[in-house]
């Protein structure tokens, strides 16, 4: 897993644009109505791959199909999960290659074209997030993504799986996405893609508009979520090198997220939101890497 391919020799002609949706109806308007905006000289399609959705999700993707003939809905019900929804659209898709964003963030204007362009250069490109627009009164809470060439948990970079693009021969190369990740696939295929010689080409003008959590029980089921699967991801890439959690950096942090006085501020509201918010983010992440640990059997706290 260490050959290198940089560069494409000819852009991709098809682009499939796939969104991964469950119980959507709420936001999912928004979203459609900017990838409507969206100008691109090429051939692409959109994919909506229906994951058990029990609201009107489905309706209202048939409503926009009226005016969109290149939006297709396709269905993946055997099983709750992104990695295996974004599967099936990939299954559906005719795309030489593969772009995924979510259903509840608005991409930009000039969002496709960007990762086209990028595209031609890279197999595997990641855009920008816009973190500010739809948060104003969202609880505060770290970047969702700094960029493509920042390594996060002292290994390899990242594309965030919110705004992501991935060649058809790449992403096969892989095998897709992993389903046994819930959360934290985008930095799975990411390393697996970089592991076999596919770098991450950074696609800044390709902005989309990211919408955090709005509660802080949220924010709680994210981020035990994340620190969970950061567990099992030290699980499957220390074999290449992926370094385990220092012991004394966590022992310092429960020892500061366990003061009494902190914690009382926290739960009976006497502290701000956002100092609310970071005790929460912070004390879900390491929770879950409690859980993670005991769960699979090693030790990344």
């Amino acid at each position: 897993m260490n050959s290198t391919k940089t560069v494409k020799s000819s852009p991709p002609q098809f682009l499939s644009v796939i969104l991964a949706v469950y119980n959507a109806a709420k936001t999912i308007h928004e979203q459609l109505e900017a990838l409507k905006a969206q100008i691109y000289e090429g051939e692409w399609e959109i994919i909506i791959v229906n994951n058990c959705s029990t609201d009107n999700t489905i309706e209202v993707v048939q409503a926009y199909q009226v005016q969109m003939p290149h939006l297709h809905l396709v269905h993946a019900m055997e099983k709750q999960g992104r990695a295996y929804a974004c599967n099936v659209g990939a299954q559906s898709a005719r795309g030489d290659a593969l772009i995924f964003c979510d259903a509840d963030d608005i991409v930009t204007p000039g969002w496709l074209p960007a990762l086209a362009k990028a595209l031609e250069t890279y197999e595997v490109v990641a855009g920008a997030l816009d973190l500010e627009t739809l948060n104003q009164a969202a609880p505060q809470r770290p970047p969702a993504y700094l960029d493509a060439r920042t390594p996060i948990l002292d290994f390899l970079p990242y594309a965030v799986g919110c705004n992501f693009g991935v060649s058809r021969q790449a992403f096969e190369a892989v095998g897709g996405y992993s389903e046994e990740f819930v959360k934290g696939q985008d930095v799975d295929i990411s390393w697996r893609l970089q592991l076999h010689g596919y770098p991450i080409g950074d696609a800044p003008e390709a902005i989309v508009r990211y919408r955090y959590r709005e509660t802080l029980w949220g924010v709680w089921k994210q981020f035990m979520k994340i620190g969970y699967f950061q567990t099992l991801t030290y699980v499957r890439f220390a074999p290449y090198g992926m370094p385990r959690s220092s012991i004394r950096k966590t022992l310092q942090r429960y020892k500061k997220l366990l003061k009494p006085k902190r914690v009382a501020r926290v739960l009976l509201r006497r502290a701000s939101r956002p100092e609310q918010a970071r005790w929460v983010w912070e004390a879900a992440i390491y929770f879950g890497r409690l859980w993670g640990s005991i769960r699979h059997r090693t030790l990344y706290l």
